[in-house]
């Protein structure tokens, strides 16, 4: 899932890897119980139920 992710979020960002990791931040912002949590930059920060919310908005966004 990360290597997609990856390939994504570089085709999106014109292959800059500071633009990637900022739209990477995006996607991975959330508003919490206890208020905004804050997103990610690098992919090796994202496991479990959080990448597999990422990849599941990633789809929904390149169908789109």
């Amino acid at each position: 899932l990360r290597q997609e992710i990856r390939e994504w979020l570089l085709q999106k960002s014109g292959g800059d890897e500071a633009a990637a990791a900022e739209l990477l931040r995006e996607l991975t912002t959330f508003k919490g119980k206890r208020g905004r949590v804050p997103g990610v930059t690098s992919l090796d920060d994202l496991h479990g139920k959080r990448l597999r919310v990422v990849y599941d908005r990633m789809k929904k966004e390149a169908s789109a």
